[in-house]
């Protein structure tokens, strides 16, 4: 008996969900009717989408706020500073390096680092090529953990000091 209340209580929870799911779904694919504004301009039908985008610019959760990128605007941010940060005389330099000069020069290269207050354009680019091969040539975890975390700071800084867009 009580096994099948237990039964028929369960039942219950699945169809209410089920209802809650059908009507979440049928509440979104509405359309909504605005009121004629002072100009006497009959109401509009807007879709989904415009509604969406009224949502966003008002700043409600879950939906993609204006102003904030896209993947693709990441994506094409992400190449486009790939293209900035090139020196193919230093990347030439930097991949003739074995392991060794490749520390060596990281270690040079923090030392200049820390007597300047503000890195310069072309420092923030070496470092970044510089980690960017530490982190080819890394054998242990900790070493590509590193090189990986520089680099990416590296390219935030120069994001934040030279690049606008």
């Amino acid at each position: 008996m009580v096994l099948g209340l237990l039964f028929m209580l369960g039942l219950f929870l699945v169809l209410v969900f089920y209802a809650l799911i059908t009507f979440a779904n049928r509440s979104f694919d509405f359309q909504v009717e605005a009121e004629t504004d002072e100009a006497g301009v009959p109401p509009v039908t807007r879709t989904r989408e415009s509604f969406q985008s009224s949502l966003a610019s008002e700043g409600i959760p879950g939906v993609r706020m204006i102003g904030m990128p896209t993947a693709r605007e990441r994506f094409e941010q992400r190449i486009r500073i790939d293209q900035e940060m090139r020196n193919p005389n230093y990347e030439a330099r930097v991949s003739a390096m074995d392991k060794v000069t490749l520390l060596d020069e990281m270690i040079r290269f923090q030392d200049e680092q820390m007597k300047t207050r503000e890195p310069s354009r072309e420092q923030l680019i070496r470092g970044r090529i510089l980690f960017q091969a530490l982190l080819r040539s890394a054998e242990t975890d900790e070493l590509r953990k590193l090189s990986g975390d520089y680099k990416t700071r590296l390219e935030d800084e120069y994001k934040s000091n030279y690049w606008a867009g």
